[in-house]
């Protein structure tokens, strides 16, 4: 499954700090995740942008894990930075 697969036309990018806000993740916590190709985003004019959808997919696949355990080489797959 790609990044094009997965969007639609109503995509919603939404700032590192919007994404913290929303997910309850710390906002290094998410930029590492993008750096390591987990969380799909882009570089908007001056901030990273994140994928709302992908990010909710993150948050949902995650969420199945061990409490305490963040591990993504189960979802690696889904997500790549642009």
């Amino acid at each position: 499954m790609d990044h094009n697969e997965l969007t639609s036309s109503n995509d919603e990018w939404i700032s590192i700090s919007e994404a913290a806000r929303r997910s309850g993740y710390h906002k290094e916590y998410l930029r590492k995740s993008i750096r390591h190709g987990k969380l799909v985003a882009q570089k908007g004019k001056k901030l990273w942008m994140v994928d709302w959808s992908f990010l909710q997919l993150y948050i949902k696949d995650v969420s199945g894990l061990r409490p305490g355990r963040r591990s993504h080489n189960d979802i690696s797959s889904l997500f790549r930075s642009r």
